[in-house]
């Protein structure tokens, strides 16, 4: 993906829609469609780690977890002495 910046990229990793590729500053270079972002090291991985967190957080909505049975309350009690 390089898009007209001065220097080669490193590709790291793409798909269809989204590439990711290592420009010759350190700052990777995410092209989703026609958009391309330039972003430091700490804020590509700020953006994974957030991104990973809104998917996960989105399948927990998308597929909530099934209700457990509510399980019956118990407690000890004392019992009485036998008498005989």
């Amino acid at each position: 993906m390089n898009d007209g910046s001065s220097g080669a990229t490193t590709p790291l990793a793409e798909s269809p829609d989204v590439s990711v590729e290592l420009g010759p500053n350190g700052a990777f270079h995410v092209r989703i469609g026609i958009v391309t972002l330039q972003l430091t090291r700490e804020l590509g991985e700020d953006l994974a780690t957030t991104m990973a967190r809104a998917v996960r957080k989105l399948r927990d909505v998308e597929r909530p977890e099934p209700e457990r049975p509510r399980r019956p309350e118990l407690r000890l009690v004392r019992s009485e002495p036998e008498s005989t």
